[in-house]
């Protein structure tokens, strides 16, 4: 499915992680701390969720940027079906249309680039292996 015809909130590969996330949460339960925290209760350390400031103590959601099974679980706790809208705007179907509406040029033939005479060649550090 192209990005265009897309009925998605999220990049296909996204959804397809969320929808994984969402197929661990059987079984948790929820209890509120306040209007914005949460706590997860799963079948492991659970999860401590702040909705206004994007955090989840598990740390997928800051690392990722996509909505852990804590987040989803508090989502569907709160009857919000869809989580797309939780994702890092990279991820969204949205950013990645603007980012190609304009039209790429392709390059030309490389024998036709122009390269400065004072192009300077870097090479990677060493790296010793201990």
């Amino acid at each position: 499915m192209t990005a265009e015809k897309s009925t998605t909130i999220l990049m296909k590969w996204a959804e397809d992680m969320v929808k994984k996330n969402k197929e661990r949460i059987q079984g948790w339960s929820v209890s509120s701390v306040d209007n914005t925290t949460y706590q997860v209760h799963d079948f492991k350390s659970g999860g401590i969720v702040n909705l206004r400031e994007k955090t989840c103590s598990c740390r997928y959601w800051q690392l990722t940027g996509l909505s852990c099974g804590h987040v989803i679980m508090i989502l569907t706790h709160l009857k919000i079906d869809h989580c797309g809208h939780m994702a890092i705007d990279a991820y969204k179907i949205e950013t990645y249309r603007r980012t190609y509406e304009q039209a790429i040029y392709p390059l030309s033939k490389l024998s036709d680039w122009e390269v400065p005479d004072d192009l300077m060649v870097i090479n990677p550090p060493v790296m010793e292996i201990r």
